[in-house]
């Protein structure tokens, strides 16, 4: 079966091969969703590390801090 239909305009897709187009299309997302999947427990890795060394730099500025107000008053 040819991929181009003769309907009286050139070039015109065949309901066959939009289904296959439209299968092809839904199979390539699928595909792309299970490797993106496959890449999001790392991803949430990569998010865990950042938040806990933000929340390290958050405890040394206040830690910091604290220091230079106990030498501010004791002073």
């Amino acid at each position: 079966m040819s991929e181009w239909t003769q309907t009286g305009k050139s070039n015109e897709w065949s309901m066959d091969e939009e289904a296959r187009m439209a299968t092809s299309a839904a199979r390539d997302l699928s595909e792309r969703a299970a490797s993106h999947a496959k890449r999001v427990p790392s991803d949430s890795f990569d998010r865990a590390v950042r938040r806990a060394l933000l929340l390290l730099a958050g405890a040394v500025v206040v830690l910091i801090a604290g220091i230079v107000v106990l030498v501010t008053l004791l002073w």
